[in-house]
């Protein structure tokens, strides 16, 4: 309840040798997704990529940190760092004296059992450590994301992926960071999804093979307008630009000219709507909206033209009277043949997608 900073006096006997094993699990229950707190037992910082001290047995590659909030310190945000790479450009490798972390035990068939032990080894004599280093010089592109509330004074939520030749697109345990929900309403928690269906705060995914599609999610303790920005594109290679794709307002943004983008969301989680995008293509002019869809008659019979790539629609045919006609789900894009008018007249056609719902007014002869 203090105000002011309080002075803590340690006296004791320190840490030296190994410490551990430690026993660690996963169980995969609410409480239980194998994330488990350690705290660096010695009076000098510890280096997690020490190449000995460390024996690690069914534990991530991935560690995790809490950085209580200004106003409560049992409310805060989660950093993470794994293979040469941080969340937020802070969390690093480098573990202060005295300062907890989270690692994860490895999923598996649960429950699964881990643990860790730590030596002298792993000690190293940097004495101001601030949670930053300079990041490893890398050859592959790194994009920091970032999520937070408009127009609130409140913490931005980052999410980091990169590209890497020997990378896939599922979790790696080796590569990728889990994330970690904040425990703040104040700051929304954004994630990228990988192809098993991980959420990820930090994620390595393969290079574009001409295009890549990365879902993303958003899950938010309140409704609000969320800002995401493009803080950053390190190791950019000139063939690559990188898109924005809003499945509900039909856009696709080039983040490189335009960095920012403002969506409306409601408390829960937000995830099939939003996706990054690598591609050779400038595929900023590709829209999900209007433009995607057309229809037109000939001799009686309704046509339509979908310009979407192995998308589903579903799209039904009404009258004047508010009577659905013809119904019918086609697959991928070209024109398709929905059938023929019982009278001439005109119709209203709609289209179905999980981006959204386009209607076209057409006359048929």
């Amino acid at each position: 309840t203090n105000s002011t900073a309080t002075t803590a006096d340690v006296t004791g006997v320190v840490n030296n040798g190994t410490i551990g094993p430690l026993a660690l699990y996963n169980h995969d229950k609410t409480y239980t997704e194998g994330f488990n707190l350690l705290g660096n037992p010695y009076p000098s910082p510890i280096d997690w990529n020490a190449a000995t001290g460390w024996t690690k047995n069914n534990i991530d590659n991935g560690i995790y940190f809490f950085n209580a909030g200004t106003s409560d310190q049992y409310t805060g945000t989660y950093s993470s760092y794994v293979n040469g790479i941080s969340s937020d450009g802070i969390a690093s490798n480098i573990i202060p004296s005295m300062q907890g972390f989270f690692v994860h035990v490895s999923d598996g068939d649960y429950p699964v059992s881990g643990s860790i032990s730590i030596g002298n080894p792993a000690r190293v004599n940097q004495l101001s450590p601030v949670f930053h280093k300079s990041q490893q010089e890398r050859e592959s592109p790194v994009v920091r994301l970032s999520a937070e509330f408009k127009n609130e004074n409140s913490p931005a939520d980052p999410l980091v992926l990169y590209l890497d030749h020997t990378a896939s697109a599922i979790f790696e345990k080796e590569t990728d960071a889990l994330k970690l929900y904040n425990t703040t309403t104040e700051v929304p928690n954004l994630f990228a999804i990988s192809e098993d269906n991980r959420q990820l705060s930090i994620g390595a995914f393969p290079y574009p093979d001409i295009e890549t599609e990365i879902p993303l999610g958003i899950k938010t303790g309140k409704a609000g307008t969320i800002n995401l920005k493009l803080v950053s594109f390190e190791s950019s290679p000139t063939a690559y630009g990188i898109y924005l794709k809003d499945k509900a307002s039909g856009k696709v943004q080039n983040l490189n000219l335009q960095p920012e983008y403002a969506i409306s969301v409601e408390q829960g989680i937000l995830e099939g709507r939003l996706s990054l995008v690598f591609s050779e293509t400038d595929i900023s002019q590709e829209t999900f909206g209007s433009s995607s869809f057309s229809a037109f008659s000939q001799d009686g019979l309704i046509y339509v033209d979908i310009k979407l790539k192995e998308e589903q629609v579903n799209i039904q045919v009404i009258n004047l009277a508010g009577q659905a006609i013809l119904n019918k789900t086609v697959n991928g894009e070209g024109r398709h043949a929905l059938g023929s008018a019982l009278v001439e007249g005109i119709y209203m056609i709609t289209f179905f997608t999980d981006m959204g719902t386009i209607s076209k007014k057409i006359f048929v002869r």
